[in-house]
């Protein structure tokens, strides 16, 4: 595939996610179903696990009828020339969240990534145990989700596999010291800062592909750019992340058709 299809793959997925993300605007702003309550309904266990989702709310009828959800397994990859990716991410203050649904963190404005010259900002980064998505059917040990907007508002989600191994990462083993103690914790440190930067692996070669968010409401459409290289933290840091998170990763989805682009260098 060359450069130009991609190009054109990629700003047909720009227009669609923003009429879609127009439509569920109007949607929610009529059913009055955005609120926190909608939120909490859900898990990924028992009576509200994933296979439930779409039951649970007209606001997640997406999660069962949408033909292009993630996470899925990568595999039947197609080479394509990709855009560049370059990032220019800043330190944030510490600012760590934990849910039922898992540890989240909120990053400050200022940070993008850049995919040519489409601009993506960076909002939060959420952990997921295992990987969401798999490799030949293989998970991750842990996935780093790093969610940015594009200039409409709409979904860029980059991921990173984390593996247990012999090297330690930075940020990683920040967070890992500073995690809420309880459900429904923050932890906010004006004097440590987190740069998403350390967080990416030295090889970025990765995988692009069009999904959707991997939690309710599970819009669509969402781009995601999945790094095919982990980084690696120690597995005692892995367990101190289980610990406090438990399983929270969604099965993978049906790709229907759905083309997935590896990238050639």
């Amino acid at each position: 595939m060359n450069m130009q299809s991609v190009i054109k793959f990629f700003a047909l997925a720009a227009f669609l996610s923003l009429s879609l993300n127009l439509s569920a605007r109007d949607s929610a702003a009529r059913s009055g179903q955005a609120g926190k309550g909608i939120e909490q309904s859900w898990s990924y266990s028992g009576e509200t696990a994933p296979e439930k989702w779409s039951t649970l709310s007209s606001a997640f009828s997406t999660c069962g009828a949408g033909q292009a959800q993630s996470p899925v397994d990568i595999q039947g990859t197609r080479e394509s020339e990709h855009l560049p990716l370059s990032f220019f991410y800043r330190t944030s203050i510490l600012s760590i969240r934990r849910s039922n649904h898992g540890i989240s963190l909120d990053m400050e404005p200022g940070g993008f990534m850049k995919m040519g010259s489409e601009r993506f900002q960076l909002r939060s980064i959420d952990l997921h145990i295992p990987g969401e998505h798999t490799y030949l059917g293989r998970a991750a040990d842990m996935e780093i989700q790093l969610n940015h907007v594009d200039s409409n508002g709409n979904p860029v989600i980059l991921a990173i596999p984390v593996n247990a191994g012999r090297r330690n990462n930075l940020m990683v083993k920040r967070i890992a010291h500073n995690l809420p103690q309880n459900n429904g914790g923050r932890r906010y440190n004006r004097q440590i800062g987190i740069n998403t930067i350390f967080l990416l692996p030295t090889n970025r070669s990765h995988i692009l592909y069009n999904g959707s968010l991997t939690t309710p409401p599970c819009k669509e459409p969402a781009r995601w750019i999945v790094f095919k290289n982990p980084i690696e933290i120690p597995d005692l840091q892995l367990r101190k992340f289980t610990d406090a998170i438990g399983y929270n990763a969604r099965p993978v989805q049906p790709l229907n058709g759905r083309m997935i682009w590896t990238s050639i260098h």
